[in-house]
């Protein structure tokens, strides 16, 4: 599927089992998110392929096809006892970033959402937003 995908969204543990299935000699998640990145297209055309790695509470990697770099963003640190349940937090990161970065709003805006976002939902029980209200107010603090 990555060779149809314009953006690629994984998290650490799923990174570095990729980049041991393909035999990646640096099996870090920078190497793993370069690799992705790089990888063609299934038509053959050379565009822009993003890829997002979550680290949990460590910095975020994020790269893509057109850009050299790989960067890093800190994410939101907060208590262990505020966790309630981690599922949804990885749908919840990517449809944070998505709404953001589908409207052109800048890289570092769309990440500030995608986190927002998963942080709302692991502090929850379930994949339920609740209100669109309670919801609100919460990201927008």
């Amino acid at each position: 599927m990555i060779s149809y995908s314009g953006i690629v969204f994984g998290n650490e543990s799923e990174a570095e089992a990729y980049g041991d299935v393909h035999g990646l000699l640096d099996g870090t998640v920078h190497a793993t998110a370069r690799y992705i990145a790089d990888l063609p297209f299934a038509d053959g055309e050379k565009r822009k392929r993003l890829v997002i790695i979550t680290r949990g509470k460590n910095p975020l990697v994020y790269t893509d096809s057109f850009d050299s770099e790989i960067h890093q963003f800190m994410v939101e640190q907060f208590p262990d006892d505020q966790i309630i349940d981690t599922n949804g937090a990885g749908d919840a990161f990517a449809a944070g970033f998505v709404a953001d970065y589908i409207r052109g709003k800048p890289m570092v805006t769309s990440l500030h959402s995608a986190v927002r976002a998963a942080t709302y939902i692991i502090c929850r029980s379930g994949f339920s937003l609740g209100s669109r209200d309670s919801y609100l107010l919460k990201i927008n603090k």
